[in-house]
């Protein structure tokens, strides 16, 4: 292991090169005192293992986590990105960058060029624009630009709120389904249950997979496999189940002609997005078992971002397409 010294000069934008009244150096022969970063060009120690370089040039380094990354003279943390490159890429499996995100061929350092750039990366570009907002104080604007590029998804659930109160007020008889048990009892009973207890299940398997993070089931050392496995044939079996029950009242509805005529417009609208709802998550479960995917390091990282009013883009844009539309697709239940 040996160090170096080395000089970084002072780059463009930089506070080293704001702190320069006019671009003049001042002259140290005329008393000014040396002060790195003022005078004088910052100077750093550097850690080099010559016989690392191959692995060390592989991976992404932790440094960017550890000290932020600095453009323009604004620092922005990349946490975050590091995690779901991690996730996407892979990781360095020994050596002196055990753990860290492999960029080891062209796509993937395409995919942190994109991850790491606030260009590409509304949540660094809004944290970017919020660091300036403390520098510049709350008449910049910046503050306004920061809100502006992030992407906040509560329209469903403002259109939920309001609607929920809106129905209650004026239409409060109608709030529910019309009962049609005098019409047809026999389908009912069977299709009925099968869909609701399979619903409950669903629901608390999803509420379980996104709000717990990956930590609680590593300290209780169960490991990807198994609980992947676990989530497949649990989130299966209840899936089929749903859609079994729900392909029976639908059934129903358009068969009996009595249930038919009984049934409302909002009855006419749930269905449809409800069992395309249904197929995504089904599709979803089953891609999972040819092309793996952990939606703990990306669609739970966003569901969670987004009770914290700081949701998370990049973790769903990375999510595969049928894992987005199943998102897109299940808020859109709550606006109808």
């Amino acid at each position: 292991m040996a160090y170096d010294l080395v000089a970084t000069p002072q780059t463009h934008d930089t506070l080293g090169e704001t702190a320069q009244p006019g671009g003049t150096v001042a002259d140290r022969r005329e008393g000014h005192p040396a002060r790195p970063g003022r005078i004088l060009p910052h100077f750093t120690v550097v850690e080099r293992d010559y016989t690392a370089v191959t692995d060390r040039l592989a991976p992404l380094g932790p440094l960017a986590e550890e000290h932020g990354m600095t453009v323009k003279g604004v620092t922005v943390r990349p946490a975050a990105e590091a995690r779901r490159l991690a996730a996407r890429c892979g990781t360095a499996p020994a050596g002196p960058a055990h753990g860290r995100p492999l960029l080891d061929t062209d796509v993937k350092l395409c995919e942190a060029i994109l991850a790491l750039s606030g260009t590409a990366n509304g949540r660094l570009a809004a944290e970017g624009f919020e660091r300036l907002a403390e520098r510049c104080g709350p008449g910049s604007g910046f503050a306004t630009l920061a809100e502006a590029v992030h992407e906040r998804p509560y329209l469903c659930l403002a259109v939920l709120v309001a609607g929920t109160v809106w129905r209650y007020r004026y239409d409060r008889f109608g709030f529910t389904t019309r009962s049609s048990r005098l019409h047809e009892s026999r389908l009912l009973r069977l299709g009925a249950p099968i869909f609701r207890y399979a619903l409950f299940l669903l629901i608390g398997g999803h509420v379980t997979g996104l709000l717990v993070p990956e930590s609680p089931t590593r300290r209780l050392r169960v490991s990807e496999a198994p609980y992947h496995a676990v989530t497949l044939t649990m989130g299966g079996a209840a899936g089929l189940a749903a859609a079994l029950g729900l392909g029976l009242l639908l059934y129903r509805r358009l068969r009996v002609p009595a249930v038919r005529r009984a049934t409302s417009r909002s009855d006419r609208l749930t269905p449809p997005p409800l069992a395309l709802v249904l197929l995504t998550g089904l599709t979803a479960t089953v891609s999972s078992v040819t092309a793996p995917y952990d939606h703990r390091l990306g669609v739970a990282v966003w569901f969670r971002s987004l009770f914290a009013r700081d949701p998370d883009v990049d973790a769903m844009a990375q999510a595969p397409l049928v894992h987005r539309l199943h998102a897109l697709l299940a808020p859109a239940l709550f606006a109808l």
